[in-house]
């Protein structure tokens, strides 16, 4: 549903097992495992915050949205693309705001005056003049206000000079799929991704890799710590665009069935290069065109950048699986990425033309879920 950023105080109104089951707003509860939390003592009051006032200025590189709030509230932001949207929902929060304060250079972002949903639930909806989104992030400032920063447009189609954070999935003790006559899916990964970054590399692109030999990127070998590395070490590098490289296996039933090129996203900003890339992949290698996806793989629920995850081909399908053995394959797959890539920075400064089905929301990267997980 959402996360909750550290020092959010919530009322817990039950428990089952190892998970709390919290109130956001009147209207909305979640659940929260056990050891997130901290128990206060039962004097603790805890009454709905305020958000006084808001401002809007450019820093840096980013468009800077500030609420002022009294409190630390639970908030939830909302993605749309069509129309260019955030929706900001600021909960066991009233809006009391004496104005909106918007700076010279902010012209990308316009937010419209608060809505209250409820009580105890504002809602803001900021506009923004950018169809295509290249990200943002949320956090709190050390006084407790709320700070959105938005990134804006790209300034050219040209694959040179833009970030490009490229994620070989799996690696060192983790093998990943494994083929019919043993073929490890890590390395596979491994080596499209050292490919499609001397395709990027020659095409002028700044490119970061979360592994470049067979190697874990997080400590301690835990499949958490494992993807809790790869997210931290690619948001350090502040891509425009991260692509995480898998291939596939299938998980139950006739391997010799299930062959092909998949394609995943999870943000609505991230719908345009996860067509794009599955388009030019299946282009390059001839594969079977299976799908694009709205999935909530974990690399892929922050909202720093647009984040694709490519399958490839299966490599459990015995004939996909030989074809991953060969070099002339892997480069076909790497520069199929890259086309795909090129096309959607090039798609990303047009105006959008078709409306495609996507979600319109967004969930922040640590959702509240219930005790069935």
């Amino acid at each position: 549903m959402t996360v909750l950023p550290s020092g959010v105080k919530l009322w817990a109104i039950g428990r089952e097992g190892s998970w709390y089951k919290v109130t956001l707003c009147q209207a909305l509860d979640g659940w929260i495992g056990a050891s997130n939390i901290r128990e206060l003592d039962a004097g603790v009051t805890l009454d709905t915050a305020r958000l006084t006032d808001m401002s809007v200025s450019a820093q840096d590189d980013v468009t800077r949205v500030l609420f002022y709030l009294t409190d630390r509230v639970p908030f939830r932001i909302r993605q749309s693309v069509f129309p260019a949207q955030l929706k900001v929902d600021l909960f066991r929060c009233a809006a009391a705001q004496e104005a909106i304060h918007q700076f010279p250079g902010t012209v990308a972002v316009r937010p419209l005056p608060p809505q209250q949903l409820a009580s105890d639930w504002a809602e803001i909806t900021l506009d923004l003049t950018n169809a295509h989104q290249t990200g943002y992030r949320a956090y709190f400032s050390s006084s407790g206000h709320l700070i959105v920063d938005i990134k804006g447009p790209f300034a050219s189609a040209s694959v040179a000079g833009k970030r490009v954070a490229i994620d070989p999935g799996h690696g060192g003790p983790d093998s990943g799929a494994v083929g019919p006559t043993g073929l490890c899916e890590k390395d596979a990964n491994l080596a499209i991704s050292m490919a499609l970054r001397q395709e990027l590399l020659s095409a002028g692109a700044e490119v970061f890799m979360t592994r470049e030999r067979d190697v874990a990127v997080g400590p301690g070998g835990s499949r958490g710590a494992e993807l809790e590395a790869r997210v931290a070490a690619s948001k350090a590098a502040k891509a425009d665009l991260f692509i995480s490289v898998h291939n596939n296996a299938v998980g139950s039933g006739n391997a010799a069935k299930a062959y092909g090129t998949e394609t995943y996203y999870w943000t609505p900003m991230s719908y345009l290069p996860a067509v794009t890339i599955q388009e030019a992949v299946v282009a390059a290698l001839g594969t079977r065109d299976r799908f694009v996806g709205w999935q909530r793989f974990y690399v892929m629920r922050e909202t720093d950048c647009p984040r694709v995850l490519v399958e490839c081909a299966f490599v459990s399908n015995p004939q996909e699986e030989q074809k991953l053995r060969a070099p002339l394959f892997l480069h076909q797959a790497s520069r199929g990425i890259f086309e795909g890539i090129r096309a959607y920075f090039a798609a990303a400064v047009q105006p959008p033309s078709v409306t495609p089905a996507v979600p319109q929301i967004e969930l922040l990267p640590t959702p509240l879920v219930g005790p069935k997980g």
